[in-house]
């Protein structure tokens, strides 16, 4: 996207590279003959080393200049540009189509960063005030206002009286999010000061999660903190630094300042490990091939995506060529040619040959794999270790055990194919034990058996979570708390998923919460909890560290949290009962909102 005209040099001076190119000179931070010994220096630094900032002819990054409503809009774009559109662009009365920032205007209203005056005004030369370009960069985020911001902003701001009443809400969220930095009083906020060039990089700054370029003295300590724009967000945890991403129908990776490294380009992908990732291919061969239904439609095929593996640079280091290809463990991998699994060294030399109906990952040195005869652990170079009469499903080793499954039960094995605890626990039981005792569904009830299959904490759980730093999580009449390994109640339960409002035509009918975890093991000192319609994150004595203030949330991991920001809770339509011409049963459902990554507020 550009924008061009003879009045661009003139007044877009800070904008993204990539879908903008600032026209000027591309001086570093250091070579601005007007930063050296400012505030905010290494911030601007930062931004202009990362290509994201330029200044001007002369050598200036002149950052007590303003910053007009139009370049403002211009840089949302840039900030976010994946971000869809919301709805049809306002058409503002004061906006001409040949104006150079008109494009731009157009799209920020689509995307909702811009709403324009009452009047039908966007006022695009105008320059924008501080509590406006809080509230457009909250308002794009949808951040999350704490339930009494006027008193929220009382306690933040000693000229909290100064904000306009269409920004507290907003610029509440944004404090509370950890965005907001006023220099040199960070008691003044100044919400109505036109915002500067050197203002808008700092506001950059929070933004893109670069918070170690700034002073903490003139930041305004939220209570979370976001990692980098929702724009670039991946969809799953970080492994080795990187996490998947998805965008238009193709899988990519990122880091973990929210780059997008290796470009979107993979039919699949998965998360690294040992220094690579397994990614996919289409298949061409096998596409073109496929057979149609009667309506014309291709009826899906054997092997439509080829599989290798990248280093994190996004280069090829095992060529696509598999049908199937996981995680590295040990060194090994297990891949899939023709129908047969094998495995294969990270060099792309297939260490093992295709020979088995199943094989699952090295573990411990071992790994169970199923041939016709049955279920064997063998070692790294494919030599028979021990021959399992079993003949269900067998996992890899974690501590010693092995879980088995047949049917509906779930036992376990130790590393000699020797059952230590016979199948007899539901399979919704989680796979492997943690801290010592694994959680099991016995006698319509949730407990906790040892190593040795005796019961170590008596099934009182509607349901029960592993342990982890000492404590699990447990449901008891519908609401969850965290015990210890004891089966003593440490953290009393409190949680609970959100539950709507049943119909106003039907107020009797059963609703049903949502099927989502409400209380997550803890990780990194924090457990993920749901209370109601928000989530937020606890410490072990039960004290939110990060307020209920998401929709959903997950645990940390590396550092960072998954996050849902905006979105609600709605019904879904149950089942229908012609008695009463109704629908009776209904459950709550998440709608809208945004995924992002969220810091640890203790890195």
């Amino acid at each position: 996207m550009q924008y061009m005209g003879k009045e661009w040099s003139r007044y877009v001076h800070l904008t993204l590279v990539g879908l903008l190119v600032w026209v000027g000179s591309t001086q570093s931070a250091w070579s601005f003959s007007d930063t050296g010994d400012r505030w905010n220096s290494q911030c601007i630094s930062r931004l202009s080393e990362g290509g994201f900032v330029s200044g001007y002819p002369d050598g200036t990054f002149r950052p007590n200049n303003t910053v007009t409503r139009t370049e403002f809009a211009v840089l949302m774009l840039n900030i976010f540009p994946y971000f869809s559109r919301k709805r049809v662009p306002a058409t503002f009365t004061d906006v001409d189509r040949n104006y150079w920032g008109y494009s731009a205007i157009q799209g920020a209203s689509a995307r909702q960063f811009f709403t324009g005056y009452p009047d039908g005004t966007f006022r695009p030369q105008q320059p924008i005030p501080r509590v406006q370009a809080t509230l457009v960069v909250a308002n794009a985020l949808s951040l999350i206002s704490p339930d009494n911001p006027n008193e929220f902003l009382q306690q933040s701001f000693e000229d909290s009286d100064r904000i306009p009443d269409y920004g507290k809400i907003g610029v509440a969220a944004a404090t509370l999010g950890g965005l907001v930095v006023n220099y040199p009083n960070v008691k003044q906020l100044r919400p109505n000061d036109n915002a500067t060039r050197g203002e808008i990089a700092a506001l950059l700054c929070r933004v893109l999660g670069y918070d170690e370029t700034l002073e903490d003295r003139y930041v305004v300590r939220g209570q979370w903190r976001l990692a980098f724009p929702p724009s670039r967000g991946g969809f799953r945890e970080f492994r080795e630094g990187l996490s998947p991403y998805y965008w238009e129908g193709k899988y990519g990776y990122l880091n973990r300042n929210g780059d997008r490294v290796i470009p979107h380009q993979f039919v699949s992908a998965d998360l690294f490990d040992e220094g690579l990732a397994a990614v996919s291919i289409p298949n061409e061969e096998v596409l073109r091939s496929r057979e149609t239904d009667f309506e014309g439609n291709a009826i899906p095929a054997e092997n439509e995506e080829l599989w290798g593996y990248i280093d994190r640079e996004g280069n090829w280091v095992i060529q696509p060529q598999l049908h199937e290809a996981r995680r590295f463990s040990e060194g090994l991998a297990v891949v899939k040619i023709d129908g047969r699994y094998g495995y294969i060294n990270p060099n792309g030399e297939m260490a093992i040959e295709p020979q088995y109906q199943m094989a699952q990952s090295f573990s411990e040195g071992l790994a169970p794999v199923l041939t016709e005869t049955g279920w064997q652990f063998i070692d790294p170079k494919g030599t028979i270790v021990t021959t399992i009469d079993f003949s269900g499903t067998i996992y890899p080793l974690v501590d010693g055990m092995a879980k088995i499954e047949t049917g509906n039960q779930v036992g376990y094995i130790n590393r000699e194919g020797e059952v230590v605890i016979e199948p007899q626990f539901s399979r919704w039981t989680t796979g492997s034990f943690s801290e010592g005792l694994l959680p099991v569904f016995l006698e319509n009830a949730w407990g906790f058996i040892d190593r040795q299959g005796e019961v170590a904490i008596a099934p009182n759980y509607q349901m029960a979570g592993s342990f982890s730093e000492g404590l699990a999580p447990v449901k008891i009449d519908e609401k969850w708390g965290f015990i210890n390994n004891r089966g003593e109640m440490v953290i009393s339960p409190q949680f609970y998923a959100p539950v709507g409002a049943p119909p106003e035509n039907n107020p009797d009918v059963r609703i049903f919460p949502a099927n989502i975890t409400v209380a997550r093991p803890f990780s990194e000192g924090l457990a993920a909890v749901q209370v109601g319609q928000k989530a937020g994150f606890i410490d072990r004595e039960g004290n939110f560290v990060i307020p209920p203030l998401f929709t959903e949330v997950e645990s940390f991991s590396d550092g960072l949290a998954r996050v849902k920001l905006g979105g609600t809770w709605a019904l879904e339509g149950g089942n229908f009962v012609p008695q009463v011409m109704v629908f009776e049963d209904y459950r709550t459902v998440p709608e809208g909102g945004t995924w992002v990554y969220i810091r640890h507020p203790q890195p």
